[in-house]
């Protein structure tokens, strides 16, 4: 399953959630492979750094809120953001 469509979802939802403007699917999807933060840094720049942490538990809502037909692809994906937290 390609997760790019999720996570390009995610990310827009997460801005609309909070009232920022969200980036086209363009530059959402640009990020994709980068570690969570990182992403999200990229995605949504002009956003003020003091958001990014209410930013990034909407993106995790949204993201585990979807349902996954492949569950191994979500533990990789959380594997490889959790380790890149730590």
């Amino acid at each position: 399953m390609d997760s790019t469509p999720t996570i390009v979802h995610c990310i827009q939802q997460a801005c609309r959630d909070l009232g920022f403007k969200e980036p086209d699917d363009s530059l959402a999807s640009s990020v994709i492979g980068l570690g969570i933060h990182d992403s999200l840094r990229r995605a949504v720049p002009w956003i003020e750094p003091t958001h990014f942490p209410k930013l990034t538990d909407r993106f995790r809502y949204h993201y585990l809120a979807k349902d996954h037909d492949d569950v191994e692809q979500l533990s990789q994906w959380l594997k490889e953001n959790l380790t890149a937290q730590t």
